[in-house]
C-alpha cells in the first residue's frame, strides 16, 4: 500500500502539527523493523518540527484535551462492540437472545466510526444512543453485565468530547491567519511530504515491504486529519511518486 495524498494545505497548523506528530510517535514501534538511519533522522526532524509549532501555540491544551477525550470515546465505543459481540457468541441462549437485538443496533453503526472525522462520528454516536436507548431495550440492557455501564461511560465520554471540541475551536480562532504560523505549517508540510511521504512510497515501490505498515498508520492519520479540517477536498495534496 502506498500514501495516495498528503495532508490538506489548508489544515490549520495546529491540526498539522498534532497529527505528524501521532505518526511520528507511531513509529517507534516500526523503527527496529525498518532498521533505515537516513528516514529515523527525517522522522526525527518532522518530530520537531511538529513539537515546536504545539508548544508555540495557544491552542495546545486545548488540543491534548481533545484528543485525549476523542481516544477516551473511542475505545469505550470499541468496548462496546467487542462486548455485545461476545454475548451473542457465548452458550448461554438467555443471553445470546437478549443481546442479539443490541447487537444489532451497533452493527448499523459498525466498528469503522471511530475512523471518521470528529463530526461524523459524533452523529454515528449520539444516534446509536438513541437508538439504545428505547424503552423496550431497556430490560436486555440492564440485564447483560456491564452493558449499561458501558453505554452510560459512552455516554458520559461523549459530553467531555463536545464541550472540548468547543474548547478547541474557540482555542484555535485565534490562531488562523497568522503569518509566523502559516509558515511554519507550509514548511512543515512540505517537509513531510517530501522527506516521509515520498520516500516511504518510494520504499514501497522498490519492493520494501517493511515499509508497508508503517504506510498503512501514516494513511489512517492523514485522511482522519483532512476529513477533520472539512475543507473543499480540491484542496488537498497529490503525492506523485
Amino acid at each position: 500500500m502506498i500514501i495516495e495524498k498528503g495532508f490538506n494545505f489548508n489544515l490549520r497548523t495546529l491540526t498539522l502539527a498534532v497529527h505528524v506528530k501521532a505518526i511520528c510517535e507511531l513509529y517507534d514501534k516500526y523503527a527496529e523493523k525498518i532498521g533505515d538511519a537516513r528516514f529515523d533522522e527525517s522522522i526525527k526532524e518532522a518530530k520537531m518540527r511538529a513539537e515546536k509549532i504545539i508548544e508555540d501555540s495557544d491552542a495546545d491544551k486545548a488540543s491534548s484535551t481533545l484528543e485525549a477525550s476523542d481516544l477516551k470515546r473511542d475505545t469505550l465505543y470499541k468496548a462496546l462492540g467487542t462486548l455485545l459481540k461476545a454475548y451473542t457468541l457465548i452458550p448461554i441462549s438467555a443471553d445470546n437472545e437478549k443481546a442479539a437485538p443490541l447487537h444489532a443496533i451497533f452493527s448499523k453503526y459498525g466498528m469503522n466510526a471511530t475512523t471518521l472525522s470528529y463530526a461524523e462520528e459524533t452523529g454515528k454516536i449520539r444516534s446509536m444512543l438513541g437508538d439504545f436507548s428505547k424503552p423496550e431495550l431497556k430490560d436486555s440492557i440492564a440485564s447483560l453485565y456491564g452493558v449499561k455501564e458501558t453505554l452510560d461511560a459512552l455516554s458520559a465520554s461523549q459530553d467531555e468530547f463536545e464541550e472540548a471540541s468547543k474548547a478547541f475551536t474557540s482555542a484555535t480562532a485565534s490562531e488562523r491567519g497568522k503569518t509566523s504560523a502559516s509558515e511554519q505549517k507550509k514548511a512543515l508540510n512540505l517537509f513531510f511530504n517530501d522527506k516521509i511521504v515520498r520516500y516511504v512510497n518510494f520504499m514501497v515501490n522498490l519492493g520494501e515491504t517493511k515499509f508497508e505498515d508503517f504506510a498503512k498508520e501514516i494513511n489512517v492519520e492523514i485522511q482522519k486529519a483532512n476529513a477533520n479540517n472539512a475543507k473543499p477536498q480540491s484542496a488537498s495534496q497529490t503525492i506523485t511518486n
